[in-house]
């Protein structure tokens, strides 16, 4: 009976971790779907007088330029897979994130030039997607670009 009892509580505490989990997958979407329409809010405000061209054009030579060199230097000397050298590269070379907008209007700094910032390196990025097999090649690894062939078929649609 007190076994009964245990795997009934082991049950329901499964069931609570469950519900909670898709309670933080909505909440995660939801917080998305906010943090996009505050981006648009922000970006509907932009004039080219608000951006500091100076900060945002540092922002893309450190971003795009100075720390794939620097990680690619690094990645030369660690012993990995060329897959797992890719993925570092590819990470390094992500766009800067929506919540820095959010963060930016928090503490009343810039945020004519964090949304201008956030959306010029979402749209390089998408370019970088497209010189991936080149990218590929810098690791010396042929086979990694046939996985990823396949994929370059959706770019042009």
């Amino acid at each position: 009976m007190g076994n009964y009892y245990f795997n009934n509580n082991k049950l329901k505490l499964f069931e609570y971790m469950i519900n909670f989990r898709m309670l933080l997958d909505y909440a995660g979407h939801t917080s998305m779907v906010i943090q996009l329409m505050l981006f648009g809010m922000f970006l509907n405000n932009i004039t080219l007088k608000s951006i500091n061209m100076k900060l945002l054009s540092n922002v893309i030579l450190i971003k795009f330029i100075l720390l794939p060199i620097l990680v690619y230097y690094m990645l030369t000397f660690i012993d990995l897979p060329s897959q797992m050298k890719y993925i570092m590269l590819m990470q390094i070379l992500m766009p800067i994130a929506i919540v820095n907008i959010s963060l930016a209007a928090l503490f009343n700094c810039g945020t004519g030039t964090v949304t201008a910032a956030v959306f010029i390196t979402s749209f390089l990025f998408l370019f970088i997607n497209i010189i991936t097999p080149t990218l590929l090649n810098v690791f010396g690894d042929n086979t990694l670009i046939l996985e990823f062939l396949p994929l370059l078929q959706y770019v042009g649609e």
